[in-house]
């Protein structure tokens, strides 16, 4: 058992592992069909699939028995509803400890990928290699760490409302790579030639692919309830109705290119000199985006939710990241080997 260190008005919380835990698995298999076209290109199709279970989940163990709430819905597409939600209000069944944060590893996920590749190694001054993933990859809210003191869940008693495609799920993705070194010019009987229009090489890399996911989220808590969020279970603040990682960013896209200019002094010393350009069409690839789907209010009594129809969606953030620069970049440098 660890404690986290911090202490409320009802005591300390605690983190500890549930009696059942798992060490993590995976499997992972695939199966390919290969075919030559042509001297050393190769077209081929593929199946790529994973297996993960007793994956980690962080959940709060002492908590009251759910009563439930009527919400009644303000805005957006359901505007005048009234939604019953659990309700989790009360002293904790061990009022000397705050959270019980129990690690749970009782996660599964799945991912299968259709991969169609088509690819040539360097033949004749000509390399190319060009692929499409159509994938999905789905999961039962695993996390990727190791401890927290916290619940990540949405609800501890109905984990079904954590499943959902993975933070990952990229349902398509297409990626196109080249080096082209044209040699007509390389051994050409003229010096001057040689000189100017030898020994060039220009490398592109291309590709897109559709956008992250991402959870709507609620700001505000049921008031009075045992701990935060619109259940009052502490963790994920999301309205039960929005599934998990139900909205996406805009696709990104991408092109990459360099240049690339040898000069040889002798067999042993020659230099590299090359320009590269990241982003080339200056695309826009966001980075963040206002997930706040609604706003909880109300009383204990009568809870309402409202509906964030002006921001809601709004990308905030197209830093560089791991989706890849959102402006234009350019780099110049040289190599000398001895």
């Amino acid at each position: 058992i660890l404690t986290s260190g911090s202490a409320s008005a009802v005591g300390s919380d605690v983190v500890m592992f549930d009696a059942g835990a798992h060490n993590p698995r995976i499997y992972e298999y695939d199966a390919v069909l290969e075919h030559e076209l042509w001297t050393n290109t190769v077209i081929s199709v593929s199946y790529v699939g994973s297996t993960g279970h007793d994956l980690p989940l962080f959940t709060d163990r002492n908590l009251p028995v759910p009563t439930t709430r009527p919400w009644t819905i303000i805005g957006g597409p359901l505007n005048g509803q009234v939604i019953t939600l659990p309700a989790y209000v009360g002293a904790r069944p061990n009022t000397s400890f705050g959270r019980f944060t129990t690690i749970l590893t009782d996660v599964t996920s799945h991912y299968n990928a259709f991969v169609a590749q088509f690819n040539r190694r360097m033949t004749k001054g000509l390399q190319f290699q060009m692929s499409y993933t159509l994938a999905h990859s789905t999961d039962g809210g695993q996390s990727s760490q190791t401890f927290t003191s916290s619940n990540n869940t949405l609800d501890p008693n109905n984990p079904s409302l954590n499943f959902g495609p993975s933070n990952f799920d990229i349902r398509h993705k297409f990626v196109a790579s080249a080096v082209w070194q044209p040699q007509y010019f390389d051994n050409s009987s003229s010096g001057a030639v040689r000189a100017i229009l030898g020994h060039w090489s220009l490398s592109p890399i291309y590709y897109v692919q559709s956008g992250y996911p991402f959870s709507p989220s609620v700001s505000g808590n049921l008031t009075g309830a045992t701990s935060t969020g619109v259940l009052g279970a502490g963790g994920i603040n999301r309205a039960p109705f929005d599934a998990r990682n139900s909205f996406r960013f805009p696709w990104t896209n991408e092109l990459e290119l360099r240049l690339q200019r040898t000069i040889n002094f002798s067999e042993r010393w020659h230099l590299d000199l090359f320009a590269e350009t990241f982003n080339l069409f200056n695309h826009v690839n966001y980075t963040a985006v206002t997930g706040t789907h609604y706003t909880a209010g109300g009383t204990n009594a009568a809870p309402t939710l409202t509906f964030n129809s002006t921001t809601f969606g709004a990308l905030t953030n197209a830093n560089n990241g791991t989706l890849g620069p959102s402006q234009r970049l350019f780099q110049f440098g040289g190599r000398f080997y001895f």
